[in-house]
């Protein structure tokens, strides 16, 4: 090994000793090297760069992803009450429920929760606007079922007939609102997946 180096220290010294004599080729060589060394650089620079854009990216469609899951399950969550309205409504004592156990306090909590999630934040243009019009239908029902309420109070068959099958629009309404979100959340999703198989293909 060490016949090896002294081979190789050898056969270089004339060439160094030769660059050493000609100070014009070894500012050259210099030069060059130096060009090579931040050409160097910058392409790993650039590699690391495109590694964290990268990791950014695939971070910011997880954390849509989670954006959509959370909305629906919000919305899906606010449903909750009112299905409990319509199933009460069928019964005989649909009048007692409205007037003693009417939910006010977690359809107003579902409400606040849905009026401050960023729905900004959701991926398209689309999917905002889905999202916005689950929550004014959430908010039109609502107060449809307040008027159901007064109505029940002063008990008149006619109004409360009437408003009830109002109450069970609104509700049928609220609900394809949100099967339109959930269609825009799959939409947009799938999208988010499908760039992801494409990069790893690349």
């Amino acid at each position: 090994m060490t016949e090896f180096y002294s081979s190789i220290s050898s056969a270089i010294a004339p060439i160094l000793s030769w660059m050493d004599s000609h100070s014009g080729i070894a500012s050259w060589a210099q030069a060059v090297g130096s060009v090579v060394a931040i050409l160097a650089a910058i392409a790993i620079a650039s590699r690391q760069n495109r590694h964290l854009l990268t990791q950014v990216s695939r971070q910011k469609e997880e954390d849509v992803a989670k954006f959509y899951g959370a909305f629906s399950a919000y919305a899906m969550g606010a449903l909750t009450p009112f299905g409990k309205i319509e199933q009460e409504l069928k019964g005989e004592n649909s009048i007692g429920f409205l007037l003693n156990n009417f939910p006010t306090e977690s359809i107003e909590r579902n409400l606040r929760t849905l009026d401050d999630f960023p729905v900004h934040s959701l991926l398209n243009y689309r999917s905002v606007t889905a999202a916005l019009r689950v929550r004014e239908r959430l908010h039109r029902l609502y107060a449809t079922a307040q008027s159901l309420k007064a109505i029940a109070g002063r008990f008149v068959a006619t109004d409360f007939s009437e408003k009830t099958l109002e109450f069970q629009a609104q509700l049928s309404a609220f609900e394809t609102e949100l099967r339109h979100f959930e269609s825009q959340r799959e939409s947009a999703l799938g999208k988010i997946y499908d760039g992801h198989s494409t990069k790893r293909m690349r």
